[in-house]
This record gives C-alpha cells, sequence and structure tokens, in this order.
C-alpha cells in the first residue's frame, strides 16, 4: 500500500506523463522532471531511462497491479490477475482481492463495483469449471467448459436442448447498479449440500432464460439477470419441496373465491327482495287501514301484527349479517392458511393473485354489510312513520305520539347494537 501512495503522489508531481499499452510503461521526459526524478526513493519505484530525453516506469515491477484506465484495466484483467493489490491509476482506485474492497483516495467506497464485479466473474469462471461433467456422477452442473475456445455447454432432456456460452476472458463493463457478490454466494451456498437437488432447478432456468439470447450475448445476459434466475430457480424448488402446484392453487382459489360470490349473491338476492317488499307491504297495510278506519279494535290487531312482523324481519337481517360474516371469517382464514404457508412466506411476491382476490371479495362483503345497515335504517323508518299514522288513526295525543316515537327509536337503536352489530 505504501508504494501505490508513493507511486500515485509521484505521478501527480511528474509534468507530461503518457501510458505505453504495448511496452506497459509509464514515461515522461526528463528534462521537464528532472528535480523530481533526483528525490525519487527508487526503492518505491524505479526509474529506467531508455533514451537522453525521456524516462519510464515499468509496472510490470511493481509489487501490485496497475492498471492507467478502466479501458486498460478491462483490456488486460484476467483470472490468474487476483493475488495482489490492483491500482487504477485515472481514479485513484486501490482494490484489495482478499477483502473485496475499493478504496478511493484511501476512503472505502461501496459503490464503485467496476474492479469487484470483475473479480467476482472469474470467481464464477473459475467456479463453473469445478462444476463441469466429471465422472461417477449422477448430475454434473455444466457438460462442457474450455478456458481455451472461452465456450460454456449446458444440456437438457427438455426442448432447448442444449445451450451454449461464450465468455470473455478479459474483463466486463456491466451495468453501475449490479453487484455479483451476493448472487454467486447463493450460487455456490446451493452446492453446499449434495442432497439438494437447488442445482438442477438453478440450470433448468439458466437454460430457459438465457436460450432467447445470441451465444456471444449470453454472458453479459446471464449475470445480468443473476438474481433474477436464482430467484427463479428457488422458487420453483420451494414448489417442489412441498409438492405444491402454484397453478393448481391458484385455481381452487378461484373457485373457493367464486363459491363465496355465489353465497353472496344469494344474500343479495334475499336482500334485494326485501328491499322491494318493502314498500309494497307499507302501502298494503296503509290501504287496509284507511278501509276500517272506524274500527279501533282492528287498527290495535293490524297494529300489533305488524310489530311482530317488524321484529321477526330484524331477525332475519341479522341473520343474513351473521351468514356474511361468517363467510368472511371463513374466506379470510383460507387466505391466511395459504398466505403463512412456508413457500408464500418466503416468496411473498406470489401472493399478488390471491391478494387481489381477497381485496374483491372484502369489498363485496362489506358492501353487503352496509347495504343491509342502510335497509335496517330504513325499514325502521317506515315502521316508525307506519306506526305513527296508525295513532293518528286511532286519535292518540300528539304528546302520546311523540312518547311513543322515542320510545321506538330507543328500541330500535337498541335492536341495532344488541342484534345487528
Amino acid at each position: 500500500m505504501e508504494q501505490i501512495n508513493y507511486l500515485s503522489e509521484t505521478l501527480g508531481k511528474l509534468k507530461g506523463i503518457s501510458f505505453d499499452e504495448g511496452r506497459l510503461t509509464i514515461t515522461f521526459p526528463r528534462t521537464a522532471n528532472q528535480q523530481i526524478l533526483d528525490a525519487i526513493d527508487t526503492s518505491l519505484v524505479e526509474i529506467e531511462y531508455n533514451s537522453a530525453h525521456e524516462a519510464e516506469i515499468d509496472i510490470s515491477k511493481l509489487g501490485f497491479y496497475y492498471y492507467h484506465n478502466e479501458k486498460d484495466f478491462l483490456r488486460r484483467v484476467d483470472k490468474s490477475r487476483w493475488d495482489k493489490l490492483s491500482y487504477l491509476y485515472s481514479e485513484n482506485v486501490v482494490y484489495d482481492p482478499t477483502t473485496m474492497e475499493s478504496r478511493i483516495s484511501s476512503v472505502l467506497d461501496k459503490s464503485y463495483f467496476l474492479i469487484n464485479n470483475n473479480h467476482l466473474y472469474f470467481e464464477l469462471l473459475i467456479f463453473l469449471k469445478r462444476q463441469e461433467h466429471q465422472e461417477g456422477k449422477i448430475f454434473y452442473f455444466v457438460d462442457y467448459f474450455s478456458w481455451d475456445s472461452r465456450i460454456i455447454v449446458f444440456t437438457t432432456l427438455k426442448k432447448e436442448g442444449k445451450l451454449s456460452i461464450s465468455f470473455a476472458t478479459g474483463g466486463l463493463e456491466l451495468p453501475d447498479d449490479i453487484y455479483l457478490k451476493e448472487s454467486l454466494e447463493r450460487l455456490q451456498h446451493a452446492f453446499g449440500d449434495s442432497s439438494r437437488n437447488f442445482p438442477k432447478f438453478i440450470k433448468s432456468e439458466l437454460i430457459v432464460q438465457l436460450f432467447k439470447y445470441h451465444v456471444n450475448d449470453r454472458m453479459l445476459k446471464f449475470l445480468e439477470e443473476f438474481v433474477a434466475i436464482l430467484n427463479i430457480a428457488e422458487q420453483n424448488f420451494e414448489i417442489f419441496l412441498h409438492d405444491l402446484s402454484l397453478e393448481n392453487l391458484k385455481k381452487d382459489f378461484i373457485e373457493h373465491k367464486n363459491k363465496y360470490f355465489t353465497q353472496s349473491r344469494e344474500i343479495l338476492s334475499k336482500l334485494t327482495n326485501q328491499i322491494i317488499g318493502l314498500p309494497i307491504t307499507i302501502a298494503a297495510s296503509v290501504f287496509s287501514t284507511y278501509k276500517i278506519s272506524d274500527s279501533p279494535s282492528t287498527l290495535v290487531i293490524i297494529l300489533f301484527v305488524f310489530s311482530l312482523y317488524a321484529i321477526f324481519s330484524i331477525f332475519l337481517l341479522k341473520l343474513q349479517k351473521e351468514d356474511i360474516r361468517d363467510l368472511r371469517s371463513t374466506f379470510l382464514k383460507d387466505y391466511d392458511y395459504i398466505k403463512e404457508s412456508p413457500f408464500f412466506v418466503k416468496f411473498d411476491d406470489q401472493l399478488v393473485d390471491f391478494e387481489a382476490a381477497k381485496t374483491q371479495i372484502s369489498n363485496r362483503f362489506s358492501h353487503l354489510i352496509l347495504a343491509i345497515n342502510i335497509y335496517y335504517i330504513l325499514f325502521c323508518a317506515s315502521v316508525l312513520a307506519f306506526s305513527v299514522y296508525l295513532l293518528l288513526q286511532l286519535a292518540v295525543s300528539a304528546v302520546t305520539i311523540i312518547f311513543l316515537g322515542i320510545t321506538s327509536i330507543v328500541i330500535f337503536c337498541i335492536l341495532y347494537f344488541t342484534l345487528m352489530k
């Protein structure tokens, strides 16, 4: 690290430096930099004089890997250059392969992934090489791997048949939002237990996802879609472990949803009939009392019978409301059972269709309960109005009517909060 800091400081002072990509040297004029050259600590940076006018630093003699800029890094890096520190001069980045950390101007930087990702890329290639076909193994992840021809082959019994991936032996420039560390660790961990079938699902999904791309584009697409491939493979593996058919489960859940909708429609139909029948009942009652308005005893009997009808109707409304609540409770239990299953706890994004159905049915139940509450208010108001009409026919005093009206309202409220809530 001391040598890197000293070289960085020295290059910052030198005038007219240039990088010779062919000879891998940093060159600069002697005359313009003589004073600096005289003061250089040659134990840290060795200076060579290739002519009377030019001096140079041979980067192959440094104790670390020197890259003049990002383009130079991508051109020269390979799988063997990770045993020492790397220094990227243009960005002033020092990369430590043992910790996989990049430091810019000696400050740890967790957002600069160029060197990290290329280190992880070569680690991935080495890992895939180790998973190449071996005699005696029932399953092999990689069917063929060649550093010389730069090709990886995966085979499958499915319709895709064979997937070939061409890879670069030099560096790759990945999008800034991709960091391969976690994905590579997940892949390596999948092979940790030889009894697990997870690698089979990874291989299958890798072939499916990359088959649509050209052979020369597949490695880059593999790295860009690394997380998605692992996620889908893990979901399929969990479905396999729990003997779960996601499509069949969705189908069954939709059938249950339709059953709940059918039951809610039956309740709604009953409620609709009651709502339609209410004005007819009131009108018929008013007409009948008009015909016998001169018979007080008959009016009293009608008032009594109508009161019994009102009480029984409120009881039926209560039963309908309880039916809706029971249906909603049963449905929510079914949903919670699915939601709390190990698969959906791990992959909650697969609950989207189920959540949509839950919201749809919950809204339907809420609307039905609201309709019953509104009908209860209208029914009570109609009963109260008809009762007032009968009392007027019986020539009851206004004070008595008001008293009975207030009493009836109180009774209806009590019935609502005891029976209907």
